[in-house]
């Protein structure tokens, strides 16, 4: 059985590293204005919803189990390919 496999970047939401200490309220309005939470996948489909994908980034054919799964919501996908012609 073919599998659907696809390459993802997406936005995470994200919090300061230094989040531990306080902020003047411009100060956190800069960081969120300079900030960048950029994700790469490639995974292979195992559900899709109208509000979200389910990806896992390895299959075990032998064992015919996933690994590494991640529910990424749809609304945060910045862009999509479909990587599944390339599969043999």
């Amino acid at each position: 059985m073919k599998k659907k496999i696809v390459y993802i970047e997406w936005e995470d939401a994200a919090s300061p590293a230094e989040d531990t200490c306080w902020w003047s309220e411009e100060g956190i309005r800069k960081w969120a204005r300079e900030f960048d939470s950029f994700v790469f996948n490639v995974g292979f489909i195992l559900e899709e919803t109208k509000k979200y994908i389910l990806l896992a980034s390895e299959f075990n054919a032998c064992l015919n189990n996933y690994a590494h799964p991640i529910r990424i919501p749809k609304i945060w996908i910045r862009k999509r390919v479909d990587l599944t012609k390339h599969i043999k």
